[in-house]
């Protein structure tokens, strides 16, 4: 490994850094890993301050630390050279910051060359594993966004981390929430939280694509959110005649088979310009990838440059997990934690298409649902289409108690809305909760 890729001094500095201040010692301890210390001496003293942290102990005084007989003399040998060129610091978590950020960026530096030597490997040998390389890769790519991603742990009571979310909790703050643009389950749930994953399931031409794309396109043009659409079934020119419908209301078939009379072409125009132009002005995109995507990685590394706040895939049938060597069930298993993992990564909210089984439930449902959010079915037979409404069942839900939607379909002019009879709340005043509040506090403090 080459020298400018290892910097034996920075490893040092971040190990003395967690025993110069508390502020410098939380930051440190919450972001590093043992990927960032290469140096023989590094990733000793590192291992050797995660086991006393990890069996409970406190970290004693650095000069306990250092004397204690438990690290080597070739390490001790590095470390107080460093020690006594350290001098004192004005502002330890600014420093803590600057050097995990170095070591940070030296990590993924380490993981940049093993790829270029996985890639110069195969590229020299007569018998390439061109398969076996691009999966390699793959999961180096993977592992150098890895170390971006917050530390998902919170300690409670002893050893706090004070973690910022708690406040965020306790502050009342409205979150972020991503809205379905159905009014009732959007005041019911507040919407969509961001690294959901919901998976819209019906019967073959059930409306899955059409309830989805209403939902893409209420949050581009309403709330002027950045949406994707992957679609495995549909090509791009489908999508957009689609889109074009709900815009219009002009039937889609007409779209589809390119009858249009003038007054239709020109109403087409203007809606689509308008449409066009609120992404330019409000600076906000809805984006169609429609390819050879066969896997969730594939997705991800194509849609992650552009910071989509809502992603679509139609359909989850359609993506492969080529690592799992088993049945259907399983594989559509991966899939979904995949997806929900890509929920996470990209701090969006990903809708998922699948297929309703002959029973009412997601075919290979337990697989499916495993990983979801949230769940939405819904069977058009006979009277559904009949009635054109559709009765979706909530079957799987994590923020509210699940109740029937019941939507009205035009699916002729590929439009959806809500006719979910209102669900009456109770209020309280401004004066009786500010009472409330005061009499909580009070018996708080007794």
């Amino acid at each position: 490994m080459s020298r400018q890729l290892i910097s034996v001094q920075g490893e040092i500095r971040a190990i003395l850094l967690i025993f110069v201040s508390k502020e410098s010692a939380n930051f440190l301890l919450f972001h590093l890993q043992r990927a960032h210390f290469f140096s023989r001496a590094g990733g000793e003293v590192y291992s050797l301050i995660q086991k006393t942290i990890s069996e409970g102990r406190d970290l004693p005084s650095l000069k306990v630390f250092l004397g204690d007989g438990a690290i080597s003399k070739e390490s001790l040998e590095l470390i107080l050279p460093a020690l006594r060129d350290m001098g004192s610091l004005s502002n330890p978590l600014a420093d803590a910051e600057a050097t995990y950020k170095w070591l940070e960026e030296l990590r993924k530096l380490r993981l940049l060359g093993n790829i270029a030597s996985q890639i110069l490997t195969t590229l020299e040998d007569e018998a390439p594993k061109t398969q076996e390389t691009l999966h390699k890769i793959d999961s180096l790519l993977v592992e150098i966004k890895a170390g971006e991603d917050k530390d998902r742990i919170i300690h409670i009571g002893y050893g706090s981390t004070n973690d910022p979310v708690v406040g965020e909790i306790l502050s009342g703050e409205k979150k972020d929430f991503i809205r379905t643009g159905f009014q009732t389950f959007d005041e019911e749930s507040g919407g969509l939280l961001r690294e959901d994953l919901l998976i819209l399931t019906s019967s073959s031409s059930g409306g899955k694509s059409a309830v989805a794309q209403n939902i893409g396109v209420t949050n581009y043009q309403e709330d002027c959110r950045n949406v994707a659409v992957v679609t495995l079934e549909l090509g791009k020119r489908q999508y957009v005649e689609r889109i074009v419908s709900e815009l219009t209301k002009i039937p889609y078939r007409n779209i589809r088979i390119g009858d249009l009379s003038l007054s239709q072409q020109t109403k087409a125009t203007v809606a689509w310009e308008k449409f066009e132009g609120h992404g330019k002005k409000n600076k906000c995109r809805l984006s169609i990838f429609a390819g050879n995507m066969t896997t969730v990685s594939d997705i991800f590394y194509l849609i992650r440059p552009f910071r989509y706040d809502l992603v679509i895939v139609d359909m989850i049938t359609e993506l492969d997990a080529p690592e799992v060597d088993g049945t259907q069930a399983q594989k559509l298993g991966m899939v979904g934690w995949q997806l929900k993992q890509m929920a996470r990564k990209l701090n969006c909210v990903v809708i998922a298409l699948a297929q309703l089984s002959e029973d009412g439930d997601v075919k290979y449902a337990r697989a499916v649902k495993e990983h979801a959010d949230l769940v939405w079915a819904w069977d058009r037979d006979g009277g559904a289409r009949a009635s054109k409404t559709l009765t979706v069942k909530q079957i799987k839900t994590r923020s509210v108690i699940p109740f029937d939607l019941l939507l009205a379909e035009e699916f002729e002019v590929m439009s959806v809305s809500d006719k979910t009879p209102k669900r009456i709340k109770k209020k309280i005043s401004r004066d009786e909760d500010k009472k409330l509040a005061e009499e909580i506090l009070g018996e708080g403090n007794s």
